[in-house]
């Protein structure tokens, strides 16, 4: 193993949230925190042959052999490596399988990293192709780092793994009043209470639905996107039109808000890397639940946003985060679950944006299209996230099908194209 991978390493705030949404996803019906990439190969190869090439990777049989250590009040929690060699192992699925999403088997495993591998492989054949599926443990690493790790698998010489310094050096009275200020904003936004999916807090069946845009629709929805002059911010758009079919999901509580957390990457522009640790913040958005059109929520977004980042809002809730990974595990789900009476969003939106267009190969592996499956559970119930692979968009999305039928996540499915094509 290189002598630079450290033997011992600590979370930062973001990796510390992943682990309370670990518990959190666990306790409400779903397999924990875990995260899925799938990856379509044009070659036929076999499992021995994809086994044999990641089994090269110095970088993964080092991630396979961390194990998570929690932490005692005011100890904080680490990774450790295991000693003894942990070799890449993958498990085949052979069924009559449409898509990948449809291997029930893969979509329940779970991964308790304090005496697992962080991380696993599958091969699934699906139709006339092979699928490998990377299930990785979101506490060790947040999508974009799994992009960078798996499409810099030739060369990682140039990847940044770790960050320079996780550390941030700062009094705790300093600490204190950041907190309090991002405390303050969250439990003020709050106060009407969240609007939900649906009301049932313990269903185990999650299930996974893909939209898939044509390269034609794409340039559609760009075109759409850029009529609402919302220039760089794209995602915000995808946000808005994710609300506008939202509203038009749920049976609406009189009062209630969406409110939705959107991750934000802090890596720098330009820089491969870190790969290890989520380097996110959060930007936090509160949304009427009344019907309203298009223009009327981007505008809601583009005032909300403008005004979080003239309070440097992502900035102090890191500090927030980082400061509160020191803390007991029930102190801190008391103060992160209550006051959201531990539904935490009305729906988790994400978008990566197209960080994998230059993807071409891993490890001489041709790649035909890849798709990221994020963690679930049954409460809040809806998670959502927007990806763009060569030229064409893909929404995807997860919820408990025993809590809401086919026929009205259908229905959702339909709105949300609409919106995004200007058809609705």
């Amino acid at each position: 193993m290189p002598a630079n991978y450290p033997n011992r390493f600590e979370l930062n705030g973001s990796d510390y949230f992943q682990v309370f949404l670990d518990r959190h996803h666990r306790n409400h019906g779903g397999v924990g925190n875990i995260s899925r990439l799938a990856i379509q190969l044009e070659n036929n190869s076999d499992a021995a042959v994809i086994e044999s090439k990641l089994n090269t990777s110095e970088l993964l049989l080092y991630l396979a052999a961390l194990r998570l250590h929690t932490s005692s009040f005011f100890k904080l929690p680490v990774w450790r490596k295991k000693e003894g060699q942990f070799p890449i192992r993958i498990k085949e699925y052979s069924g009559r399988y449409d898509a990948v999403e449809d291997c029930a088997e893969i979509f329940s495993q779970t991964i308790d990293v304090r005496v697992e591998p962080p991380i696993c492989f599958d091969l699934v054949k699906v139709i006339n192709n092979h699928v490998l599926v990377v299930s990785w443990s979101h506490i060790l690493l947040d999508a974009r780092g799994m992009e960078l790790l798996m499409s810099s698998l030739d060369r990682t010489s140039d990847l940044m793994i770790f960050p320079d310094d996780p550390e941030l050096k700062l009094p705790w009275k300093i600490r204190l009043m950041e907190m309090r200020k991002v405390k303050n904003f969250l439990i003020d936004k709050i106060k009407p209470g969240l609007q939900l999916l649906h009301n049932t807090k313990f269903d185990n069946r999650i299930k996974y639905m893909v939209i898939e845009l044509s390269e034609f629709e794409t340039q559609q929805l760009d075109d759409r996107a850029d009529t609402m002059n919302v220039g760089l911010m794209k995602s915000s758009y995808y946000l808005g039109v994710t609300q506008i079919a939202f509203i038009n999901l749920v049976n609406q509580v009189p009062d209630r808000i969406s409110w939705v957390p959107v991750p934000q990457d802090q890596r720098k522009k330009g820089r491969r890397g870190p790969v290890i640790g989520n380097q996110v913040s959060f930007m936090f958005y509160e949304l009427a639940m009344r019907n309203q059109n298009l223009v009327q929520v981007m505008t809601d977004l583009k005032n909300q946003m403008v005004s979080q980042m003239r309070m440097n809002l992502a900035k102090r809730y890191n500090i927030m985060m980082d400061s509160m990974r020191r803390f007991p595990s029930w102190l801190y789900r008391l103060l992160v679950a209550s006051p959201t009476k531990g539904a935490l969003a009305s729906y988790f939106f994400s978008d990566t944006g197209d960080s994998l267009k230059g993807l071409k190969t891993i490890l001489g592996l041709e790649v035909g299209d890849v798709t990221h499956f994020p963690p679930n559970s049954c409460y809040p119930g809806l998670t959502i996230i927007f990806m763009r692979f060569r030229g064409r968009q893909k929404i995807i999305y997860s919820y408990p099908s025993g809590a809401i039928s086919q026929e009205r996540m259908e229905q959702f499915n339909d709105s949300l194209k609409r919106q995004l094509l200007g058809d609705g």
